[in-house]
């Protein structure tokens, strides 16, 4: 019986010294000028340490963390955390830690452990491809499109990754005329064209876009018409005449393609000529009109007169 009777008496001594403990302790915080009742109650973001290299980390991104005795208006910023080190891909029920604030009597954190999934670092490489959105200028039109880089690393969750169809870029046309230089934020996006969030970041986050713009353009078919000038030689007269090929195609301003109907060869020198002759001749082209082909062959056949 005497083994018992000093148990008891020993759990009796342990109870009585944590009640003086307790009442040191209500003093303490008297004596301090606080309610022993009252704290503080914040969110947390939750910080996860120690992730072993090429791994990434999934669970709750804050928690609830209450602080007794904590002293002055100004409050210090609590510092929750999970900590990592050694794990491997998995899933683990992990204690969440709070650093220890100065002058604070206690501090617990809701909940005290937090479900976590550690997961490989997966890494895909897409092209970069583009939407249009706005409009061109009236009467101009597209005419390249340049991207730099032209591929973008995307780098994290597997499960997220498989998600992503192709990354893009978004670029607005009002107001571009001749070249413009965007900077532009990229989106991965999935098979329907809508943005996936998830664990996972985009390398290089944005991308240097070139935009070529132009007018537009009206191509149309018109006849030449050779011009010559001076006369021949004394005794000579001009026979047949050709122009290979005598129609040509211009490309321009649709204002200035619509009204032509023939283009003028830049004159062509008779002034003394008592022989036929083949010559290349350039065109009289209005300004910003070009003409396919840029040039033409001119056959001038050239005769004596017949003595009558």
């Amino acid at each position: 019986m005497m083994p018992k009777d000093r148990k008891g008496n020993k759990n009796t001594g342990l109870k009585i010294l944590s009640v003086v403990f307790a009442l040191l302790l209500w003093l303490y915080v008297v004596g301090e000028g606080q309610n022993p009742a009252q704290h503080t109650a914040r969110e947390v973001n939750l910080q996860y340490y120690n992730l072993s290299e090429g791994l990434t980390v999934q669970g709750p991104d804050t928690v609830r963390v209450r602080v007794w005795g904590e002293k002055g208006d100004k409050k210090e910023e609590i510092e929750a955390y999970v900590d990592l080190t050694g794990l491997a891909e998995g899933n683990y029920r992990l204690p969440v830690k709070v650093k220890t604030l100065k002058g604070a009597l206690l501090t617990t954190v809701e909940p005290k452990e937090v479900e976590v999934k550690i997961n490989r670092i997966s890494k895909h490489t897409f092209s970069i491809n583009y939407r249009l959105t706005g409009n061109l200028p009236e009467g101009y039109e597209l005419l390249g499109v340049d991207i730099f880089p032209s591929t973008c690393l995307l780098k994290g969750e597997e499960t997220d990754l498989k998600k992503v169809s192709e990354v893009i870029c978004d670029i607005n046309l009002s107001g571009v005329r001749e070249t413009a230089i965007m900077e532009l934020p990229l989106r991965a996006v999935d098979g329907k064209g809508n943005e996936v969030k998830g664990d996972f970041k985009l390398l290089p986050p944005k991308a240097t876009v070139y935009v070529v713009a132009g007018q537009m353009l009206k191509n149309k078919e018109v006849a030449i018409n050779l011009v010559v000038e001076g006369n021949l030689e004394a005794g000579f007269t001009l026979g047949e005449v050709s122009v290979i090929p005598d129609k040509i195609t211009v490309l321009g301003n649709p204002t200035i393609i619509e009204n032509l109907e023939k283009i003028d060869t830049l004159p062509v020198s008779l002034e003394g000529k008592t022989l036929s002759f083949s010559q290349k001749v350039k065109l009289a082209l209005p300004d910003k009109v070009k003409a396919y082909p840029a040039e033409v062959l001119v056959n001038v056949e050239i005769k004596k007169k017949e003595i009558e």
